[in-house]
C-alpha cells in the first residue's frame, strides 16, 4: 500500500504540472492569433470536457481507472507538444481538443483509483487525508511548473510547451505502475456505455446528499477558477511586474499545496458543518476587500484565497465518495461532479468578465463577493433542520 500511494503521489505531482501556463498569451499572440482566437480555443477547451467528461469516466469505470490516467496524460503530453510545433489555427485547434481530452480522462479517475484503493486495504476512513496529500502535491508540481516557465519563456516561449510534453509523458509512465484495486467489480457490472452513464446520472442527481455535495463543489470550484482571470490585472495594478507575478502564482500554489496537506488536521478542528461555512465566508471576504483596496498586501488575501483551494477539493471528495453507492460508478459520479463544475464556471465566467470590460476589474470582484453570499446562502437554506450530512464521521469513530 506503502508502495502505490508513493507512485499515485508521484503521477499527482506530474501530471498536471503545466509549465506552459505564465506564457501561453504571449507565445499564442507571436503565433499570430488574435486575443479573440485565443479565448475561443479556452471556450473550445470546456465545450469538449464539458462533453467528455462523463462518457470518460464510464470508460475509466469499465476499462481501468490507472490506464485512463496513462491514455490522458498521454494526450495532455500529445497536445502541448502539438501546441510547440502548430503554426496555423487548424493545428492549435486540434491541440487544444487534444489538452481537453486528456483532462476528462485524468480528472475523476485518479480520485477514484486511490478511495477503492484505500478501500481494498479496509482503510477508507483515512480518504480524505491521504487525498489531501495527494493534492498538495499537485499543487507543489502547479507551483513549480508556474515558476519554471516564467525563467524558460524568457529563453523561448516555446520551450515551456516542449517541457510540459515531457513531462506529461513521464506522468503515463508512472501511471502504468500503478495498481488497480482487487476488489474490482467492472466486469460483472457493466452493462454498456450509456446504460452506465444513465445510472451514474439518476445517483448524482437524485441522492440529495451528493446532489447537495456537487452544487456546493461548484460554488467554491467557480470562485476559485474565475480568481485566475482576474489575479494578473490586480496583481499589475498593485505595482507587481510579469517576472513577480510568476513568482507570487508560486507561492500562493505551494500555500494551497501546504493547506491540502493539513486538510484532515484542518477538519478535525472545526466541528460539525463550521468548515464549509468558512470556505465561502473568506472567499467572500477576500474579494470584497480586493475590490475596495488595491494594494501589494493584497497578497495575502490571495494567499487566503489558495487556502480554501488546498482545503476544499479533497473535503468535498471525501463528502461524495462517502455517498457513492456503488465502487463501479465512482469515476463516472466523479466525472459528472466535474462536469456541472465547469457548466457553473462557463455561465458565470463571461458575466465576470462582462463587469470588467464594462464597468471595472473592482466591480467583478464585487460580483464575484456576492455569489459566494447568494450561493452560500441558498446552499445552507436547503439543508433541513437537525441535518447532519456534513458531520465528520470520522471524528465521531474517533471519539
Amino acid at each position: 500500500m506503502k508502495r502505490d500511494l508513493r507512485v499515485f503521489y508521484a503521477y499527482r505531482l506530474l501530471a498536471t504540472a503545466f509549465v506552459f501556463v505564465p506564457v501561453e498569451v504571449p507565445y499564442l499572440l507571436g503565433r499570430g492569433l488574435s486575443f479573440t482566437l485565443i479565448l475561443l480555443l479556452q471556450a473550445l477547451f470546456s465545450a469538449v470536457v464539458i462533453l467528455l467528461e462523463v462518457p470518460t469516466g464510464a470508460l475509466a469505470d469499465r476499462f481501468g481507472r490507472k490506464w485512463a490516467l496513462a491514455a490522458g496524460s498521454l494526450l495532455t503530453g500529445l497536445g502541448s507538444l502539438l501546441f510547440w510545433q502548430a503554426s496555423g489555427a487548424g493545428r492549435f485547434v486540434l491541440a487544444q481538443a487534444l489538452l481537453a481530452v486528456g483532462m476528462t480522462l485524468i480528472s475523476g479517475p485518479d480520485s477514484a483509483w486511490l478511495y477503492d484503493r484505500l478501500a481494498a486495504h479496509g482503510d477508507d476512513a483515512r480518504y480524505r487525508g491521504r487525498e489531501g496529500t495527494a493534492t498538495a502535491m499537485k499543487h507543489v508540481g502547479t507551483a513549480l511548473a508556474f515558476a519554471a516557465g516564467g525563467f524558460l519563456g524568457r529563453v523561448d516561449l516555446g520551450l515551456p510547451y516542449l517541457v510540459t510534453g515531457c513531462v506529461s509523458v513521464a506522468a503515463a509512465v508512472v501511471a502504468v505502475l500503478l495498481r488497480e484495486p482487487p476488489t474490482d467489480r467492472r466486469a460483472t457490472a457493466w452493462r454498456g456505455l450509456w446504460p452506465h452513464m444513465a445510472q451514474a446520472l439518476r445517483t448524482a442527481f437524485t441522492v440529495a446528499r451528493l446532489r447537495w455535495a456537487i452544487l456546493y463543489s461548484a460554488l467554491i470550484f467557480v470562485l476559485l477558477r474565475v480568481s485566475l482571470w482576474l489575479y494578473q490585472p490586480y496583481l499589475k495594478g498593485a505595482g507587481f511586474d510579469v517576472a513577480a507575478i510568476g513568482l507570487i502564482f508560486a507561492g500562493v500554489y505551494l500555500a494551497a499545496a501546504f493547506a491540502s496537506h493539513f486538510v484532515d488536521a484542518i477538519r478535525r478542528r472545526l466541528p460539525g458543518a463550521s468548515i464549509y461555512w468558512a470556505l465561502p465566508l473568506v472567499l467572500g471576504l477576500s474579494y470584497l476587500l480586493l475590490g475596495r483596496f488595491t494594494a501589494s498586501w493584497g497578497v495575502l488575501l490571495l494567499l487566503a484565497q489558495k487556502a480554501v483551494d488546498g482545503v476544499y477539493s479533497p473535503l468535498t471528495k471525501d463528502l461524495i465518495q462517502r455517498d457513492v453507492p456503488d465502487s463501479y460508478t465512482r469515476a463516472t459520479v466523479l466525472s459528472v461532479e466535474s462536469m456541472v463544475r465547469r457548466l457553473v464556471f462557463c455561465a458565470f465566467a463571461p458575466f465576470c468578465g462582462l463587469l470588467v470590460d464594462r464597468l471595472s476589474l473592482s466591480a467583478a470582484l464585487y460580483g464575484c463577493a456576492a455569489v459566494a453570499a447568494l450561493g452560500a446562502g441558498a446552499l445552507f437554506l436547503g439543508l433541513e433542520a437537525g441535518d447532519r450530512r456534513l458531520e465528520d464521521p470520522q471524528r465521531a469513530r474517533d471519539a
